[in-house]
């Protein structure tokens, strides 16, 4: 094959896979490759070689202009927050609070690709509550407090950017069977 047919060939390939993408979303559905969005990211990690530090103004900056707005941009697409194994059980109120504040209609919270391992993932006891159905995208809940905050049916959460942590406080949840 020349390299004037094997550009053809990718750019067909292309063009395809934006229809089939475009049909499956048309359809309200989606798919592992349509994840185009990994979260927020707020959440700071400290687990050794995989650090992950947001400033207070990172993250205020990141959720007053994209997560806690009337429409947010990054729900259009799925998103996948991934968990890391090494601080899942310890900081699985931070991860989930993260995830209940900014998903959209199409989001994932738990591990990526693990590989084909027999390894015990960890599993906050957080994933097994029901917080209901979110009413709305988040809110800051005042002039310039960092804090913001959604309603869920059963649940109200926040994240404090200037703590670096999220709390979930339950109303009605009640844990899944």
């Amino acid at each position: 094959m020349c390299v004037m047919q094997h550009n053809l060939v990718y750019i067909c390939t292309c063009v395809v896979r934006k229809c089939v993408w475009n049909f499956v979303f048309i359809l309200g559905g989606y798919y592992m490759q349509l994840i185009r969005e990994r979260g927020p990211q707020v959440r700071t990690s400290t687990v050794p070689g995989r650090e992950h530090n947001v400033t207070v103004s990172e993250c205020i900056e990141t959720l007053r202009t994209q997560y806690c707005v009337s429409e947010p941009e990054p729900w259009k697409y799925a998103a996948l927050y991934s968990v890391r194994p090494e601080d899942a059980a310890q900081d699985g109120e931070n991860y989930t609070a993260e995830f209940l504040l900014t998903r959209g209609p199409y989001a994932w919270l738990g591990y990526s690709w693990v590989g084909c391992t027999s390894d015990v993932r960890p599993r906050p006891p957080q994933w097994d509550v029901d917080y209901g159905v979110p009413e709305g995208p988040c809110v800051e809940t005042g002039a310039n407090t960092g804090v913001f905050e959604r309603k869920w049916s059963k649940a109200t959460v926040q994240w404090d950017c200037a703590k670096a942590q999220g709390s979930i406080r339950t109303t009605t949840a009640t844990a899944l069977e």
